[in-house]
């Protein structure tokens, strides 16, 4: 492109620019640069808006027009491209050789054709520039990143390693508690124990053999355990109750045994063992045969 000086009769630039307005492709640059001169002369005395509404011109357009110049004034084969695509051009990254890249073929992400800028329509253009600014987004942050890494590094390299502790504080269980579980571990024993006495005695008539007494006295007999086996069954149910009442699960309960020592975890896993044994064990004596009368 030619490098004529400029006038400093803003009369003439005004022309000039109204003149290649009618004109594109390189009509761009001309009008960039002469925006320039104008803009960093001073030529309109503070009056740069005002002087480009004589021209029918905002102020972003004649943005766009300087930045074309400076990046493209220099580029050759930019000089019959339309206007369109020089503007899609200017925000290319920095990076980006703006000869190189008007010269060489470039993918276009949506087709996979092969085609230079000259080939391009602007929507193509578009989408290879989007391609070009997301490709210098990456490698910044890889940059930035790999800086960042490497400032930890050269921070803590030479300094010796921090080791952390962290106190764990295990609440005590409450008296009340203890005593309620050590009730509980002896209404268990109990249990246990009457239960096996019961269900012994039970098994010890059910294989007697009732020809060895009179039917009046079996019935008696029969009475006797029934009762004994009813006032077992009564004290085996209040035993129950009570310790469904004593041993409901509150919220402050299951925090306490949450927090609990392992020794006392596993001491009360045990009774809970126990416990799911006896009530399996009354489960099946509730299926099981119960006494009757003997017929005469």
């Amino acid at each position: 492109m030619s490098q004529l000086a400029l006038s400093d009769d803003l009369v003439e630039i005004t022309a000039e620019i109204n003149s290649f307005k009618q004109v594109a492709g390189q009509a761009v640059l001309e009008i960039g640069k002469r925006l320039k001169h104008v803009k960093e002369t001073d030529m309109v005395h503070g009056q740069w808006i005002e002087w480009l509404k004589s021209i029918d011109m905002d102020r972003t357009s004649a943005a766009r027009m300087i930045q074309a110049f400076d990046q493209f004034s220099n580029v050759a084969t930019s000089q019959h491209l339309p206007s369109g695509k020089i503007f899609e051009m200017i925000s290319l990254p920095e990076s980006v050789d703006r000869q190189e890249f008007i010269d060489k073929p470039h993918t276009i992400p949506s087709t996979g054709e092969q085609k230079t800028v000259d080939d391009m329509t602007v929507k193509e253009l578009r989408e290879v520039k989007k391609a070009y600014q997301e490709l210098e987004k990456r490698a910044t942050q890889a940059i930035n990143n790999a800086a960042h890494y490497e400032k930890l590094w050269n921070q803590t390299k030479n300094q010796p390693p921090v080791i952390q502790t962290k106190t764990i504080t295990v609440e005590k269980v409450p008296d009340q508690v203890q005593k309620e579980l050590e009730q509980l571990r002896f209404d268990v024993t109990n249990l246990r124990h009457g239960y096996k006495d019961a269900k012994e005695k039970l098994k010890e008539y059910e294989l007697m053999d009732t020809v060895q007494f009179d039917s009046e006295q079996a019935q008696k007999q029969r009475e006797k355990l029934q009762h004994e086996a009813d006032m077992s069954t009564i004290e085996l149910r209040l035993a129950f109750k009570s310790f469904i009442e004593k041993a409901a699960i509150t919220s402050f309960l299951q925090g306490a045994i949450a927090t609990a020592s392992p020794g006392e975890k596993e001491r009360l896993a045990e009774l809970v063992e126990s416990a799911e044994q006896i009530i399996d064990q009354t489960k099946s004596a509730l299926s099981g045969r119960r006494l009757g009368v003997v017929n005469g």
